[in-house]
């Protein structure tokens, strides 16, 4: 490949997402398990969600983990959640704003969306309360 076709290429793969930035978070993560997914990412962001995993797992222990929209998701019949890596932080996503309701009351300064919950790294992550929304999500609460 030439000089221009590899500076195409490249500028091809950052406008999508698959190229690493200076910090070296993946702003989108192709691997094709749940734990290549984990493996991949920086210590300080594995360690947050490989934690949140396994209080997953602990609280709804018949979940199944796939890869659905390039994230970890767990799935229980027509109920999901999925772990999410991003570009300045972690995201856990849920299937209805009512579901993360009682999160964004208890912790008013995290940034939520409409069913998501993001944390910065300098923030705390509000583990019982997101294990609470997972059990809701899971149709079990």
């Amino acid at each position: 490949m030439d000089a221009q076709n590899e500076e195409a290429f490249h500028f091809s793969l950052h406008r999508v997402g698959l190229e690493a930035w200076d910090s070296g978070y993946i702003v989108q993560n192709m691997s094709a398990s749940p734990q290549e997914y984990f493996d991949s990412l920086p210590k300080v962001r594995r360690d947050r969600l490989v934690d949140l995993k396994a209080r997953f797992e602990q609280v709804v222990s018949d979940t199944r983990l796939t890869m659905r929209y390039k994230m970890p998701t767990f799935e229980k019949g027509n109920h999901w959640a999925c772990l999410g890596n991003q570009k300045h932080h972690i995201s856990v996503y849920f299937c209805s704003e009512a579901i993360i309701a009682p999160v964004v009351a208890n912790n008013p300064k995290l940034n939520c969306g409409k069913g998501c919950v993001r944390i910065r790294d300098t923030q705390d992550v509000p583990v019982e309360d997101l294990v609470d929304a997972f059990k809701r999500a899971m149709g079990v609460e």
